[in-house]
């Protein structure tokens, strides 16, 4: 995508995070550099799979938002994500975007519907692997937690309160594949508009529905492990608070290693790069 466009995209993207309360300021100004560097790419798919997540995910944080600031009591308003959100969500794709720009050819140029180019292909794949991970643990975060049933724990398949980091439930896992899947098709169809001579790459659908679930599997597994749970002893909610100092609240799952920002980083890329591997070996 050309320079004017991109930044036009970056800019209404960034503004409509923001004032829908998506974004709080540093995650809008954070926005920018990220939206640049993955709207440049010359696939018109990388640009809208970031806007399929994006527009996708803010919808859902702020679906039935009062059920859920009833189970997480630090749950806020439309997602106000900060810059540090931000960057663990962006990092990965924008890196790939300017990767994969870089590593355009004239063989990929040539056959570019269907990835001739393997390192452009690993990049390009995960891309999609990236956002179907995120788009995934989106959904699979927002809907999962209203599901009429405890979750079950990743590792030990009890069951637990919801919003327990590590937790599955149907509805949540059905939302993850769901979210990926709605990655590959709108990768597939953009590809397909933008490139009429082009097949439709219906695979592209099954990589996004793969890395929505994988993605929210490694999330969980990171969550259950790395980060920790603790509920309220009284009401079953998780607490904002610091439970360490507070005696009605007791310890689930987990030890005190990473937050959901570094988890989300550590899950979407090792997608992306599983993605991206699967997509140069098997569908390109």
């Amino acid at each position: 995508m050309h320079l004017i466009p991109a930044c036009i995209i970056t800019g209404a993207l960034s503004y409509y995070g923001y004032k829908k309360k998506s974004l709080n300021f540093s995650g809008a100004l954070s926005a920018i550099p990220i939206g640049l560097s993955i709207c440049l790419n010359q696939y018109a798919f990388v640009t809208f799979t970031l806007l399929v997540f994006f527009l996708t995910s803010s919808k859902l944080t702020k679906f039935k938002s009062e059920i859920k600031k009833s189970i997480e009591l630090d749950h806020k308003v439309g997602g106000q994500r900060n810059w540090i959100q931000g960057f663990c969500n962006g990092f990965t794709p924008a890196v790939f975007s300017i990767l994969a720009i870089r590593s355009y050819s004239t063989e990929a140029s040539a056959d570019i519907c269907n990835f001739n180019n393997p390192t452009t292909a690993f990049y390009l794949f995960g891309i999609i692997g990236h956002f179907a991970c995120c788009n995934g643990d989106t959904w699979a975060s927002e809907l999962g937690v209203l599901s009429p049933d405890w979750p079950y724990l990743v590792t030990t398949f009890q069951q637990v309160p919801p919003g327990t980091n590590g937790g599955l439930s149907t509805i949540g896992t059905l939302a993850s594949a769901l979210g990926g899947q709605l990655i590959g098709l709108t990768a597939t169809l953009i590809l397909k508009f933008q490139y009429p001579s082009c097949r439709f790459r219906w695979s592209l659908m099954g990589v996004g529905l793969l890395g929505g679930f994988l993605g929210s599997l490694i999330d969980s597994l990171l969550g259950a492990t790395l980060q920790e749970t603790w509920v309220n002893k009284h009401n079953q909610v998780i607490p904002e608070y610091n439970p360490k100092v507070h005696n009605d609240a007791k310890h689930i799952t987990g030890v005190n290693v990473l937050d959901n920002n570094m988890i989300n980083l550590i899950s979407s890329f090792v997608t992306a790069c599983i993605i991206g591997f699967i997509g140069v070996n098997l569908l390109s």
